[in-house]
């Protein structure tokens, strides 16, 4: 997922840590739950019958709707973000901030001025400047296998940050994250779904625009399940005119194929 307005350029897309075919700006929620996701696209349309017996004469389309339905595997406040669609999460952290150093940063490792505090297994934020780092969601975690105490330089789990943290950077360790349930606030997301078949074959499904569906938000804690997370997204409208050169129609999504 991504703010609403994120480009996509059409292609597929490869989730494998470190491709870099992920789409740019957009943020990985994972995989969903028993891989199953719902979507469904209704249609409204006016008919005119007319004479005995009745036959259809005319025909038009009053309304497009759709709505995605999805339920993550997660705890991260990250994705219930998305799943809430209000404002961003705030995030606590240490004061203490350090300052990245490095000359050649990289999304997976980062050098700072001090690691003292910095254990395995913790949460970094990185953003350019500390006023962003409240409520950045720019996170990674410390790779407790290739962890040195005392080292400052940081090697971070499977892909790093989601943006790559440049020189002179704030980086932090995150202590908590807050969010509110509620405000009137009603964001809009662009959305990338995909779908992979084991036989070669990719389906895409790209949503410019969609906002939070007002249905009920269920978490699901379970002690021997995973955490669940679901998300519900209205899908709107949008123009398109790359199906027929002479006409702009309105969508509210596209599918691509990949064979």
């Amino acid at each position: 997922m991504a703010p609403s307005g994120t480009t996509w350029s059409p292609t597929r897309v490869d989730l494998t840590p470190g491709s870099s075919q992920f789409p740019a700006g957009f943020r990985d929620l994972g995989a969903v739950v028993n891989d199953q996701t719902q979507l469904t696209i209704t249609r409204e349309a006016f008919q005119l019958q007319a004479g005995i017996p009745a036959i259809l004469q005319y025909e038009a389309i009053l309304a497009l709707g759709g709505r995605l339905r999805a339920e993550f595997h997660s705890l991260s406040v990250r994705k219930m973000a998305y799943v809430l669609g209000n404002v961003d999460p705030i995030n606590m952290f240490e004061p203490a901030s350090t300052v990245s150093s490095t000359i050649a940063p990289s999304s997976t490792i980062v050098v700072i001025t001090s690691a003292s505090s910095i254990l395995p297994g913790d949460v970094l934020i990185a953003a350019s400047t500390t006023l962003a780092l409240l409520t950045t969601d720019n996170e990674a975690q410390v790779d407790p296998i290739n962890y040195t105490a005392g080292n400052n330089t940081i090697i971070l789990r499977e892909d790093g940050f989601p943006t790559q943290p440049f020189t002179g950077w704030f980086v932090a360790k995150l202590t908590a994250a807050h969010q509110p349930y509620g405000t009137s606030k009603v964001r809009e997301y662009a959305i990338i779904g995909v779908a992979d078949f084991i036989d070669g074959p990719q389906i895409i499904h790209f949503f410019k625009k969609a906002r939070v569906a007002p249905v009920e938000i269920t978490e699901t804690y379970i002690p021997s399940q995973n955490a669940r997370l679901p998300g519900n997204w209205d899908l709107l409208g949008y123009e398109d005119s790359s199906y027929d050169s002479s006409t702009t129609h309105l969508v509210i999504g596209q599918r691509w194929w990949f064979p």
